[in-house]
């Protein structure tokens, strides 16, 4: 081996570590939801992707089925995945113009639960007394709001309320 071999074996090894794998590797990573959150009905899913090469676009499946595409950044994407309480298999895979792709994949728990259970609904008769006593009538301005009176005409705060 000459010097010339050497000198360009040292230059070849000097590129190849300043515009090597790291700078042409694409790497995705799921920023939300964080590891060990709980999701439930529409959410959020929130994508960092680095690369060298122009990325083409970011796909999502939710338990293995695709649920949504994005072109261009930000990578953030919206899915409803539904009320029940159980654990989700996110995915993101990022596509670069150079044909390679990554993936990251974060699976949500489902929140605990000691004890369900499960009602059939009922009608209920409820009659509203004031402060002396005397019976309120509730407006349903009342009842959806925050309201602290039963109706303008109580003089006090509910105080009561009975069940029939």
């Amino acid at each position: 081996m000459n010097g010339r071999t050497l000198l360009l074996g040292v230059a070849a090894s000097a590129w190849l570590l300043a515009a090597g794998p790291a700078a042409a590797a694409l790497e995705v990573e799921i920023v939300s939801p964080r590891a060990g959150e709980a999701v439930f009905g529409e959410i959020e899913i929130v994508a960092e992707v680095r690369s060298a090469e122009p990325v083409e676009r970011l796909e999502l499946f939710v338990d293995g089925r695709l649920a949504a595409t994005a072109e261009s950044p930000p990578w953030r994407l919206v899915v409803d995945v539904g009320q029940e309480n159980r654990e989700y298999r996110i995915e993101v895979v990022a596509h670069a113009g150079d044909g390679t792709s990554a993936r990251a994949v974060r699976t949500t728990p489902a929140i605990r639960v000691d004890e369900t259970v499960d009602l059939d609904l009922q009608q209920l008769y409820v009659t509203v007394t004031g402060g002396r006593g005397r019976r309120c009538s509730i407006s349903s301005r009342a009842v959806s709001g925050s309201a602290t009176r039963a109706s303008p005409r109580a003089s006090s705060p509910l105080r009561a309320a009975t069940f029939h």
